[in-house]
């Protein structure tokens, strides 16, 4: 059984379990009630893997791992703006977009 101590400081020693014949090495980590090496395996008592197919619908569950694809796609890039180039005429077209003037004038 453990026991702690204030001193006049405000220092608290614990004293008593820490050297049990299980513990004498000073890990406080190690598991001292258990065999084996105290270490947990990642996968103890999982069972069967889970798939991530869905035979119902036919397809893959979305990952749970909450990774987020954000990769740009085609309609993230910016479009190729139409030449003002006529090469039936030669000459340059008209904007399409009306300034200010030519929406008065309309």
């Amino acid at each position: 059984m453990a026991t702690t101590r204030r001193d006049p400081s405000g220092r608290i020693h614990i004293s008593g379990d820490s050297a049990s014949p299980s513990n004498r090495n000073g890990n406080v980590y190690n598991c001292a009630g258990k065999g084996g090496s105290g270490k947990i395996r990642a996968n103890a008592g999982a069972g069967k893997a889970k798939s991530a197919y869905n035979a119902r619908t036919n397809t893959l569950n979305a990952a749970t791992d909450g990774y987020v694809n954000r990769s740009a796609t085609s309609s993230m890039m910016p479009r190729k703006t139409p030449s003002m180039y006529d090469p039936a005429t030669g000459v340059l077209r008209p904007s399409r977009k009306l300034n200010a003037y030519e929406i008065y004038q309309r």
